[in-house]
């Protein structure tokens, strides 16, 4: 398994004031401006509250494949042959600054970048469209470019209002749903409406929403409901991984009206275990790994006294190991199940300012708790700056408490 390519750099808190002024700022999200030049409508015609976060339109263009036009002339031919007439790429990248009392230095730390990539997507033709992530490695001699999460979206038929898709995917680390799902419940990484993945999301919080992931994923999906069937393994790449061996993850949404809120419901399943490779030199060495997970999500979003408001709850259990040599990739432990629930709320108090509180627990043995309290500031709508104050408690051990500073943007 490979590490993150972002290495993080120690600063002073004066030297962060230097560098925020900056204003440039994250990977980790598909609210990607590519998008907007290819639609020609604003970052926030597809997303609620503060991109990341997905509203209806947002739902419908991602499983659309990316493909919705706008004012942007194309290139058309025959057989399905309609490409934007420019290739529209992104700039994403998030800076951090963060201090904390677990080691009684006082200075803090900034994270520069703390992520960083070019993202190319949109319609690659009338049915079919991608999204590229490209970044740099640090582990490479000269951080050479390498890219890190890549995804293609093939509309495959359509029956009425529903349509089927086809998504082969692969990413460094956000997670085995990448390939498909419109959640705000983090359900994968990228997808999260506040910065603390691990307070706000269970998924998060038990590693099932995030890591390396490579798979394809059949989808049936409407405007109210969507069904996400992927074979898929916990490794990057498909040289890392034997085909022959995928694990199966299903994941079933849907979406109604409650007095004027919206409703989604999800269900999460992972299963079955995966053949990779052993980190060593003997060529066509493999073992096996096993995949299981079951999640539950709750999400609720609409407007409260004129105001914006969203509200997610994920509870995820992650089956014990049968014995240390027939593993569950999320769960070591040969004892005890591992359980998470979370809890999250943010409400735009203005139009540019959003306020947010989350919490989670984690149980295997012990108990690990998460919680998060900031808010979150539009400087433009592809622009956000987050303060919050963050916790965390690993059973009889002291608290850690962080302040963190995050400045994102997408352009």
């Amino acid at each position: 398994m490979r590490n993150s390519f972002a290495k993080k750099l120690g600063m002073s808190l004066a030297a962060f004031g230097l560098v925020a002024a900056s204003m440039f700022t994250v990977q980790d999200a598909e609210a990607v401006p590519a998008f907007a030049r290819q639609t020609g409508m604003p970052c926030n015609a597809c997303h609620f509250q503060q991109f990341p976060a997905l509203n209806a339109m947002g739902r419908s263009f991602l499983s659309g494949g990316y493909t919705m036009e706008g004012t942007q002339a194309s290139i058309e031919g025959e057989n399905a042959m309609k490409l934007p007439d420019t290739l529209n790429m992104s700039a994403i990248s998030k800076i951090r600054h963060v201090s904390t009392n677990e080691t009684g230095d006082d200075v803090g730390e900034i994270q520069w970048p703390d992520e960083a990539a070019l993202l190319v997507g949109g319609r690659a033709s009338a049915n079919a469209g991608f999204l590229w992530e490209l970044g740099l490695d640090a582990e490479h001699e000269g951080g050479s470019p390498e890219f890190l999460s890549t995804k293609y979206h093939f509309l495959a038929a359509n029956s009425g209002d529903i349509q089927f898709s086809v998504i082969p995917y692969a990413t460094d680390g956000l997670g085995a749903l990448y390939g498909y799902d419109t959640f705000n419940t983090a359900s994968k990484r990228s997808q999260r409406p506040m910065e603390n993945r691990k307070a706000m999301s269970a998924y998060q919080a038990t590693g099932i929403g995030s890591g390396e992931a490579t798979g394809i994923a059949l989808v049936a999906s409407s405007a109210s409901w969507f069904v996400n069937y992927s074979a898929w393994g916990p490794v990057w790449g498909g040289g890392d991984a034997d085909f022959s061996g995928l694990a199966a993850l299903i994941r079933a949404g849907y979406f109604m009206d409650v007095a004027g809120l919206e409703l989604g419901l999800g269900l999460t399943s992972m299963s079955g275990k995966v053949t990779t490779e052993a980190d060593n030199a003997v060529e066509n060495d493999t073992f096996d790994i096993g995949v299981g997970a079951t999640g539950i999500d709750i999400q609720l979003q609409g407007d409260l006294a004129g105001m914006p408001v969203g509200l997610w709850v994920t509870n995820v259990t992650v089956p014990k190991s049968s014995s240390a040599t027939d593993s569950n990739y999320y769960n070591s432990s040969t004892t005890d199940d591992m359980t998470s629930t979370a809890f999250a709320v943010k409400a735009m108090v203005m139009p540019e300012l959003g306020a947010y509180y989350a919490s989670s627990s984690v149980t295997t043995a012990d108990t690990t708790t998460y919680g998060t309290i900031g808010i979150a500031y539009n400087i433009a709508q592809n622009i956000r700056l987050d303060v919050m104050q963050n916790t965390s408690k690993a059973g009889d051990a002291d608290a850690v408490s962080e302040q963190m500073f995050s400045l994102f943007s997408g352009f």
